[in-house]
This record gives structure tokens, C-alpha cells and sequence, in this order.
């Protein structure tokens, strides 16, 4: 044993020498292999850091540029809206405009806007209720006077205008006249009806306002009445114009009973609104005008006193 020990601490041999020599170059090694193991780890965890930098950079952009795309094109103009869409706005407001204007001057001219309906058979029309003034007690007329009921007149009119002063209204009218074809002014408070004819029925006023046509002049044809009422009147009185509505209908069928006129004449007083109608009557015996005139100055007179003495 001896031996040996001595040898191996005298001279060591060269494959000892060897085998100590590569036992720490492995180590060496060894220890290099984990290093770079470690640095490969690190440089594989700094990549895949940056590479989640680089993830994240680039997620906004892409949301940005979705958002981008929902978002509506830009538009020209105030307030978002396009400037071809406020010109055809205008275009319709204006278009719009322009035809209720033109209608309503129309509507004026040949119908007359007075809030009426038309008449139906067996009805009554209110064109016109104005204010009226309580008799006084000094009043004889009143004093002697009882509650009579008078029935209202009804009929078809050709109109040929509706205006809201009389001199337009004249200024209308003469053209008809100068045809050939007599009108009445019929005065509606502060409102003007050129009337061209009246008849029973809508189908009588068709065919006069279809002559009228002939000569090139506008017409309208519409149902137009009286409303009847309870007057203060003396009896005589009251029982001459309760005549009125029947004697009318029978003239305007084209019988003019002259004799039955005449005497229901004599029999209303020598006074306003009772004097307007004896001279309607008076001009419509004595043919002054034609009988579609003088009928539609008598049915205004009734309506005059029917307003007057409720």
C-alpha cells in the first residue's frame, strides 16, 4: 500500500493528468451549457415580451381603424345635413306653400269660405247670425207686436265670385253683365257674393251656370239659405211674411203668381226693413228685372227682417 500511495503522490501519471484535466473542461462545459441556457431562456423571454409590446401597440390601431369605419361620412352643410337635402326641403316647403296660397285665393273667389254646409232637404243653413239691438220700450212696434215663428227659404245659386269689398265685387260683375247675363250683389256682413242665377234644384242651377260657361266666365253652383226665426211682429204682419217661403218656391218653378205678390205687399208697413222688401216685390211684378234678380232681392229682404225683428 505504501507503494502505491508513494507513486501516485511522486509522480503522477499523464492518464490521471488527462482524466482530471477533461473532468473539469466537461464541468467547464457544463457549466457554459447552463449559461447559455439561462441566456437563451432570457433571450426568449425578452422576445416574447416585446412581442407582447408589439401585440399590444397594435391592438388600438386596429380598434381605432374599426372604429373609423362605423363611424358616418362626413357631411357637407350645418348641422350634419347635406346641402341637397335642404334644397329639396326648400324646393317641397316652397312648392307647398305656393299651392295653399293659390288655393285658398281660388276657394275665396268661387266658393267664399263662410263656414257653412250644404243644404239638405228638410234642413236649415245659418249664413249669418249678426248682432241685433233689444227694441226699446218706447217701441210701438214691439209694444204691439207678438212672437211669430217664420219658416226659412232654401234654393240652389250659380256663384260667379266672392269678394270681401263691393267695389271689387262691382268691378266682378260687370263682365257678366257685359255677356249678356244679369247678377245680384248679395251682401253677407263684411262679405260680397256675385250671384249669376238661383233654381229648386242643383240640377236646374247646373244647366244656367253651364250657359254661362258657354260665354267663357267662371261659375260655381252651391245650396244657399235663409234661416227662419221668431220675429216680433203684429199678426197681419207676420201672416203676410209667413207667404214668403211658399210664393217664392212657386215662382222660382216658374209660376210668378203677381196678384198673391201684390196683395202680401199691402199688407207690411211703410217702414224699414219691411220698405226693401214691398219694393223687391213691387220690381219683380212690374218684370224691371229678370225674375232670377228680382227672386234672390226679395229672399235678401226676408233674411233682412227675420234679422232685425228677433
Amino acid at each position: 500500500m505504501n507503494g502505491k500511495r508513494t507513486e501516485g503522490m511522486g509522480g503522477v501519471d499523464k492518464s490521471n493528468k488527462v482524466t482530471i484535466r477533461i473532468d473539469n473542461k466537461e464541468r467547464h462545459r457544463a457549466e457554459q451549457s447552463e449559461r447559455d441556457e439561462v441566456l437563451e431562456a432570457w433571450e426568449a423571454s425578452r422576445k416574447e415580451q416585446a412581442a407582447a409590446l408589439e401585440a399590444v401597440e397594435f391592438k388600438p390601431a386596429a380598434s381605432s381603424k374599426k372604429n373609423k369605419k362605423k363611424l358616418p361620412p362626413k357631411l357637407n352643410g350645418k348641422n350634419g345635413v347635406p346641402l341637397y337635402v335642404k334644397r329639396l326641403i326648400a324646393s317641397v316647403v316652397a312648392a307647398v306653400v305656393a299651392g295653399l296660397v293659390l288655393g285658398f285665393v281660388l276657394l275665396r273667389m268661387f266658393v267664399g269660405i263662410t263656414g257653412d254646409t250644404p243644404a239638405s232637404a228638410g234642413s236649415e243653413t245659418v249664413t249669418g247670425t249678426p248682432t241685433t239691438e233689444t227694441p226699446a220700450s218706447g217701441d210701438t212696434n214691439a209694444a204691439s207686436g207678438t212672437a211669430s215663428e217664420l219658416p226659412g227659404v232654401e234654393a240652389f245659386v250659380v256663384q260667379a265670385g266672392y269678394f270681401t269689398t263691393k267695389e271689387m265685387a262691382e268691378t266682378w260683375q260687370t263682365q257678366y253683365e257685359a255677356a249678356g247675363h244679369s247678377t245680384y250683389i248679395w251682401e253677407q256682413g263684411n262679405e260680397f257674393y256675385v250671384f249669376a242665377g238661383v233654381a229648386p234644384s242643383e240640377q236646374a242651377a247646373d244647366q244656367k251656370a253651364e250657359e254661362i260657361k258657354q260665354a267663357g266666365l267662371e261659375t260655381f253652383v252651391k245650396p244657399w239659405a235663409v234661416s227662419g226665426g221668431t220675429i216680433q211682429a203684429d199678426s197681419e204682419t207676420a201672416n203676410a211674411l209667413s207667404q214668403v217661403p211658399e210664393l217664392f218656391n212657386t215662382s222660382l218653378q216658374g209660376t210668378l203668381d203677381k196678384e198673391a205678390w201684390s196683395s202680401l205687399a199691402g199688407k207690411l208697413p211703410d217702414e224699414a226693413p219691411y220698405q226693401t222688401l214691398k219694393t223687391s216685390i213691387t220690381d219683380m211684378t212690374a218684370g224691371s228685372a229678370s225674375l232670377d234678380v228680382s227672386l234672390m232681392k226679395v229672399w235678401n229682404s226676408y233674411q233682412t227682417i227675420i234679422e232685425s225683428k228677433k
